[in-house]
């Protein structure tokens, strides 16, 4: 038995911890004290509460016996350690050293623990050699071995090549610094090691970890790991995922071919699941190598694609609720591939943003954008604005604003026509260079705009963390069209309005969800029920066969500030949009939609009402004060206030609100 020494004379961390299950702290010197972030003792002990297990870091605490090992009856052993301790600041604090049974001044059985802080924590190299890992050539060669010998005494099955990531990884190491992408790195492996303590595991590099796994217990193991992993991290844009290859019910491994690498179908199954939210791992089946095939095809084929002209802009129109016209396009891209034929944003879209290459598709799709819009200025005279998509990654891997603002100057395009759309999953965290990429947007001149507003479960948290022109509601808000979805989205109309941030509503496909926004005051819509995306040749055609008419940038002035005013109250109100000879209704409350003005008044139709509100609305233009209409309600006089609100180019915005007397 070795014998325990009270001093700080030995170069590292020294603690000697009682050999029972409360694994009391009986002394431990300044190193490891200074180490964890104290100046004394006292400190020390009031913050570990006294026991080993308060010194380890979230879910990494093993009891000294099992780390001993299986041979604890053993009193001369020695047991190698690689612990994953915590500071006062619960930052990951890496511990090697050795563990051995001595004794306590005062007689009793204890445990000595003798380390030295990890060296270059977050280094691959340490990593490698402080969790025994192999490298990747040794460890498919070792595998390849024990593949042939599990199938020739027939336990080929009973195993299984594991693969393990974690999703947005270098997101994690662009935050938080690559320090703690390290760290996490670390505490990864760690985990690994610690669950799975029998199994060879391969460092592959990066977030990446090959395994074999025992296949009765793998699962469970999985579940558990990916537990501790989430619980450490903290943050839901990084998730863990885990693929798995199964040999179904082939103990001799005859229908397998040993020269195929089995963990890279691992490695297909956990991409398979890169993207959903609701899975952490998944089990290989052929038709996830069908996917991997056209990605693979997706990702040699992308820069000729682009250059031979095979991306194609399409254009979808944005109608103004309270005029049926089109105020705006949002452009979207279509791969005219020819191979695979068109394939859809969702089928590429996903691989362009894992691949970085997605900014060279962003910015194609911007510069087709800007085009238009000069050549309509050109041609017409006028033309709607544009909305271009923008990805998180954009942010990431370029300077966006510089990008867009080359685009806008060489082809002279003003930039209020030019809108620009990041969707609610990018902000699930308040990235540094996303936000100050979206304010030196709107410094510049452009609008943003927040798209799928209400996909995520940030959805409060982005509008309290950014500032946004105009919300976009998730299509889902229509797809599951019922009474609870109604309240929401009414919800979001009213807090809109409030914060002075415009509404589009996606996704829209029916007459009665064209009414239902209309009577909330939603100011814009989009979707199916009056166009399809199209490529811009097609835009004109489409526009003459609606019978549809594009809004006026005059219009579109007024009609944004008619989209921030509210008529909440019991009084009768509406606005309205009026020129010399005309007038139409752009809004009005419960309590105007109730009133029957017409039949208490005295008209025969309401167009005769319409006519003398006009009638006013021109003697307050010209006066500069309220007009007044002497009317009935319940039989008793009041009187409409007709106030002039904004006034444009040859027409003006005015309310209208009913006064008693």
């Amino acid at each position: 038995m070795n014998t325990y020494r009270d001093n700080n004379e030995f170069p590292g961390g020294v603690c000697l911890i009682s050999r029972n299950e409360k694994e009391t702290i009986c002394f431990c010197n300044d190193y490891l004290i200074h180490a964890a972030g104290w100046k004394t003792r006292e400190e020390f002990y009031s913050w570990s509460g006294g026991h080993f297990q308060g010194l380890m870091a979230r879910n990494t605490y093993i009891p000294l016996k099992e780390l001993y090992g299986a041979d604890a009856s053993a009193d001369d052993r020695v047991a190698v350690v690689h612990l994953c301790a915590r500071d006062r600041n619960n930052a990951p604090l890496f511990l090697d050293g050795l563990l051995v049974k001595t004794m306590a001044a005062d007689g009793t059985p204890a445990w000595g623990l003798y380390v030295m802080k990890g060296r270059g924590e977050g280094d691959r190299s340490y990593l490698n050699s402080l969790s025994g890992f192999m490298n990747s050539d040794d460890f498919y060669q070792a595998m390849l071995k024990m593949a042939r010998e599990k199938a020739a005494d027939n336990t080929y099955d009973t195993y299984v090549p594991t693969f393990i990531n974690l999703t947005n990884f270098k997101m994690y190491n662009a935050v938080h610094g690559w320090k703690e992408g390290n760290r996490l790195i670390a505490y990864l492996g760690a985990s690994i090691r610690r669950e799975f303590p029998q199994a060879p595991v391969c460092h592959v590099g990066g977030d990446q970890f090959s395994l074999l796994a025992r296949k009765a217990t793998v699962l469970e193991q999985i579940k558990h790991l990916h537990d501790t992993i989430t619980e450490y991290i903290q943050d839901s844009s990084v998730s863990f995922k885990a693929g798995l290859f199964v040999a179904q019910n082939d103990a001799s491994g005859k229908t397998y071919n040993f020269r195929d690498n089995l963990f890279d179908l691992a490695k297909v199954a956990a991409d398979s699941i890169k993207h959903n939210a609701n899975r952490f791992y998944a089990i290989y089946d052929s038709h996830m190598g069908v996917s991997m095939y056209d990605r693979t095809h997706m990702m040699r084929s992308f820069e000729k694609a682009l250059k031979d002209g095979e991306f194609e802009v399409y254009f979808q129109p944005q109608i103004r609720t309270c005029t049926g016209k089109v105020c705006g396009l949002e452009a979207l891209s279509r791969w005219h591939d020819s191979e695979k034929g068109l394939l859809m944003p969702g089928e590429y879209i996903p691989m362009l943003e894992e691949t970085g290459l997605i900014s060279r598709l962003d910015y194609y799709v911007a510069e087709k954008a800007i085009q238009r819009i000069v050549w309509h200025l050109k041609t017409y005279g006028r033309a709607l604005p544009v909305s271009i998509n923008l990805s998180r990654v954009d942010f990431d891997v370029s300077d966006p604003v510089m990008e867009v603002e080359r685009l806008v100057q060489v082809y002279d395009c003003p930039r209020h026509l030019v809108h620009i759309e990041v969707t609610e999953s990018a902000l699930v965290q308040d990235y540094g260079r996303l936000k100050q990429g979206l304010h030196d947007f709107q410094e510049a001149g452009y609008t943003c705009w927040l798209d799928d507003f209400g996909s995520a479960w940030s959805s409060l948290n982005a509008l309290h963390n950014f500032h946004f022109d105009e919300l976009k509601m998730d299509m889902g808000f229509m797809r599951n069209f019922n009474s609870e979805s109604q309240s929401i989205v009414k919800s979001i109309v009213v807090m809109s309005r409030t914060l002075g941030i415009h509404t589009l509503t996606e996704g829209v496909e029916t007459k009665e969800q064209v009414d239902f926004l209309s009577s909330l005051g939603c100011e814009k819509i989009q979707g199916y029920y009056y166009g399809k995306p199209m490529p811009g040749s097609q835009y004109i055609s489409w526009l003459k066969g609606k019978n549809l008419e594009e809004e006026l940038p005059e219009e579109a002035e007024l009609l944004d500030q008619a989209g921030f005013i509210s008529l909440d109250g019991d009084a009768p109100a509406t606005l309205f949009l009026f020129t010399a000879e005309t007038i139409r209704v752009i809004r009005k409350n419960e309590a105007f939609a109730a009133w029957k003005p017409c039949r208490e008044a005295g008209y025969d139709c309401c167009g005769e009402l319409w006519k003398d509100i006009l009638h006013v609305a021109r003697g307050a233009i010209k006066t500069g004060a309220d007009g007044r209409l002497a009317l009935k309600k319940d039989g008793n006089p009041a009187r409409l206030r007709v106030r002039i609100l904004e006034r444009g180019k040859g027409m003006a915005l005015g309310k209208a609100e009913l006064v008693d007397l």
